[in-house]
């Protein structure tokens, strides 16, 4: 008995396509949702008590969360306009680096809004600081250190390829 022929390849393009709009779909709401908390916080009544480098590192924080947004929806834009909707591996691998660079925005998004609740809940700018770098380590840790040595140790080519690429799986 033959072996059954391999799946197209357009199959492994469009299986990798739907995880993408998958995680797509449930990091979006979650930054625009952290944006909101963000753009709150101007309009609090002891916003105008904080120093001025600390509203700015308030909307240091918040520029950064934009970024991390439109840095995730650029893929969407860019789909949108190409003469051809289709899922390509030039699409997949465009994609991944747009969410790459949002997760570069966004632990520093959040750890700009820990400093600033760390240092109206403690009222102290080292513990603010500590605070800050604190939550910087970690999702640093969480979103890129974790994911990439269990990727290497899964037989990834530690290459970083990860998001719609072959070698992720």
């Amino acid at each position: 008995m033959a072996a059954p022929d391999p799946p197209p390849r357009d199959h492994d393009v469009t299986r990798r396509m739907d995880t993408f709009l998958g995680e797509f779909r449930m990091i979006i709401p979650a930054m625009a949702a952290v944006f909101g908390f963000q753009l709150i916080a101007a309009f609090q009544p002891t916003f105008e008590r904080l120093a001025w480098y600390d509203r700015a590192a308030n909307f240091a924080g918040l520029a950064c969360t934009a970024l991390a947004i439109l840095s995730l929806l650029v893929p969407a834009s860019y789909h949108r306009l190409s003469a051809r909707l289709e899922e390509t591996e030039e699409f997949l691998r465009f994609a991944r680096s747009s969410i790459g660079l949002a997760f570069v925005f966004m632990p520093l998004a959040f750890s700009l809004s820990m400093y600033v609740q760390a240092l109206r809940t403690f009222g102290s700018h080292p513990a603010a600081a500590m605070t800050g770098l604190a939550f910087f380590g970690a999702f640093y840790v969480g979103w890129w250190v974790v994911p990439r040595r269990r990727f290497r140790q899964a037989g990834g080519a530690g290459s970083g390829q990860g998001l719609g690429t072959a070698s992720s799986r």
